[in-house]
């Protein structure tokens, strides 16, 4: 795809968003963002459609003659600018990339390789016609030298180049991957102090000559996001801005990827007084020659508490718990009970907005604080699917190549010593075969999906299925499996047998549970429920499907039961049992009997559910001890 129309795309998608920002003198009236003409005045002639079949669509609506869908004509228009800045900065906005007009990324040309680093900066100067007057270097981990940044000086003009090692010499470019934080050994060395940020590296030893920690990110206020700044993560940051517009979007900028840091940075903006025109703390400093560095420290010390007494912290916990759901195109947010709620994009907006992050457009910018921390999260907080998922705890994990979201965890009881005589019984009576003991088959089935769940583990098993008169304590005891297995159940028989599709509500519980379903007599339907049932008994990744959305393949914890009266005519709900499908079931009989409490009346009824789920924690302290006693066959189903 071509990068036009790529980036088209991206404006109409964020259509509601490109209208108010083009004009922010504008408002809403239903579908449309309204202002007085195409030079953004308010009004409500010139109309853009930002929702519905015509999203996109703009112009004079008193006019039929001037409607038009191309929203990179509405920004060229808006900003009076040609097609080609039109493009550049819709990209930017967008967070696209551009190659230029070819649509292509240009060939990059062959980088001289010199013998040190000497040669490099001397060849350097003979192209700039300037004289090297700086060298400023930035450090690793290990406080190697990572790589320089030298300043080049003549009379009218100044220019910076970054120059590092390649293996067999010196390059003019930046070492590859993200670039370190300037005088990164000191930040790792002094992890429980103040951090000041500045833009440039001469106004961070100036003001380090005070005894402060100060850092910086190299090639000045639009590179910010080339820099690695993790050491900041959960650190007080203080970013002391230049007095012109980019030094403001660049401490705005550095702000934004500081709340976003795991754990996110306390950040302050502080502007200090008195600055002239584009002056920054060199020239703060020198109006100050006179005073000791501990008057200096002290003043800084007051304007940092004046501003923590006049405005918020730049962190809230919608920027430092806040995730993109790429498929739901939402945000998903920590709220105060450490749970999990999705937002669109309006909404979130509005939390952050009320975490104090600002959505003016600084004079020099082309998008907000507020857009830089949506495109902040889009780029690297972005999750493939977002929701509980069976067998996982609430958390961020990379599953292959993908992250996703777990936002509810399964509720594990814990094992604890006592008597389970109620729940021994209804085993017992389940179960009773004067034939086969069935019970073993049973205890060693749970054991095992119970243990591997606690675990943490990810290990399929075959599926168990109780067969029985009607009215015997079947679903019962499937009841009991969910308790027993996280608390979460689902139904997947029409899934299985072919009815539909999708299948996403199946990876939000541990127990896929068929109880006594409609039989179906097509074979078609039978093969398919038995293909299901081999791939959930066997597979560790399936494909979660929702209806609207892209598949995407996850590694879920599932148990399946079922359960199933014994006419020949409800047995049809099984797929037909050859030798594939032997080895994937257990199938237990279960008898009618008595019930070890009364049952006659709904009170009754709780009060023998709640006896049994209080008695399932030294149930499970049994089964965590118990040992097999019957050898049931590695690969073959046990028919009782």
């Amino acid at each position: 795809m071509k990068d036009s129309r790529r980036i088209r795309e991206s404006l109409r998608e964020r259509v509601a968003d490109l209208a108010p920002y083009l004009f922010p003198n504008g408002h809403r009236e239903g579908n449309h963002w309204c202002v007085g003409s195409i030079n953004g005045e308010s009004g409500k002639s010139f109309k853009i459609c930002i929702s519905g079949q015509k999203a996109g669509l703009w112009g004079d609506f008193a006019d039929s003659e001037k409607h038009s869908r191309s929203l990179l004509d509405l920004w060229m228009k808006a900003r009076n600018v040609d097609f080609k800045t039109a493009l550049h900065e819709a990209a930017k906005w967008t967070g696209s990339t551009f190659h230029g007009p070819n649509n292509e990324p240009s060939p990059s040309k062959p980088t001289s390789t010199f013998r040190t680093l000497e040669d490099a900066i001397v060849s350097m100067e003979r192209r700039l016609n300037m004289r090297a007057t700086r060298r400023d270097w930035y450090h690793d981990h290990n406080g190697k030298e990572h790589f320089v940044v030298v300043r080049f000086d003549r009379a009218d003009k100044k220019d910076f180049r970054p120059f590092s090692r390649n293996g067999s010499g010196w390059i003019v470019k930046d070492p590859p991957g993200e670039l370190r934080l300037f005088r990164f050994p000191e930040l790792i060395a002094r992890k429980s102090e103040r951090v000041f940020v500045v833009e440039g590296e001469k106004p961070v030893c100036e003001l380090a000559t005070l005894a402060l920690l100060v850092t910086t990110s190299a090639h000045g206020a639009k590179s910010a996001h080339k820099t690695d700044w993790q050491p900041l993560a959960g650190r007080e940051v203080v970013i002391l801005p230049d007095n012109d517009a980019e030094g403001r979007v660049y401490a705005q900028t550095v702000a934004g990827i500081l709340t976003r840091l795991t754990p996110p940075a306390e950040v302050r903006i502080v502007e200090l007084p008195g600055l002239p025109p584009k002056g920054d703390c060199v020239e703060w400093l020198e109006a100050r020659d006179a005073q000791t560095p501990e008057d200096i420290v002290a003043e800084l010390d007051s304007l940092i508490l004046e501003a923590e007494k006049s405005e918020k912290p730049l962190t809230s916990k919608a920027q430092s718990d806040a995730y993109f759901d790429v498929g739901r195109n939402c945000y998903w947010i920590c709220d105060d009970r450490g749970g999990w709620i999705p937002l669109n994009e309006t909404q979130f907006k509005r939390m952050l907005r009320h975490g104090g992050v600002s959505p003016k457009v600084l004079e020099g910018a082309y998008v907000s604080l507020l857009d830089l921390h949506l495109i902040d999260i889009q780029r690297k907080a972005d999750v493939h699917y977002a929701g509980a998922l069976a067998g996982y705890s609430a958390g961020v994990y990379e599953m292959g190549e993908r992250r996703i979201l777990v936002t509810e965890s399964p509720r594990i009881i814990e094992p604890k010593s006592g008597q389970w005589l109620i729940l021994n019984a209804l085993i017992n009576g389940l179960l009773n075969d004067p034939q086969v003991n069935q019970r073993p088959y049973l205890y060693g089935w749970l054991k095992i999906g119970y243990e591997t769940l606690r675990a943490g583990e990810r290990r399929p098993g075959q599926a168990l299925v109780l067969t029985g008169v009607h009215d015997c304590g079947k679903s019962l005891m499937q009841n009991l499996i969910t308790i027993i297995l996280g608390g979460r159940a689902a139904r997947p028989y029409q899934f299985m047998s072919g009815l539909t599709p999708f299948n996403s509500d199946l990876f939000e519980a541990e127990h896929l549970m068929i109880e006594d379903e409609q039989a179906s007599t097509d074979i078609r339907a039978r093969r398919n429920f038995g293909a299901q049932l081999k791939n959930i008994t066997v597979v560790d990744w399936q494909r979660c499907h929702a209806k609207n959305r892209v598949a995407i393949s996850l590694s879920p914890f599932w148990r399946l039961s079922v359960t199933v009266n014994d006419e020949p005519e409800n047995l049809m709900v099984l797929p037909p049992i050859d030798d594939s499908i032997e080895d994937k079931l257990i199938i237990l009989r279960a008898s009618k009997f008595p019930m070890p409490m009364r049952t006659a009346t709904l009170e009754q009824r709780k009060v023998f559910w709640q006896r049994l789920i209080d008695e399932l924690p030294a149930f499970l302290d049994f089964q965590v001890f118990w040992q097999w006693g019957v050898r049931v066959p590695a690969c073959r189903a046990h028919s009782a």
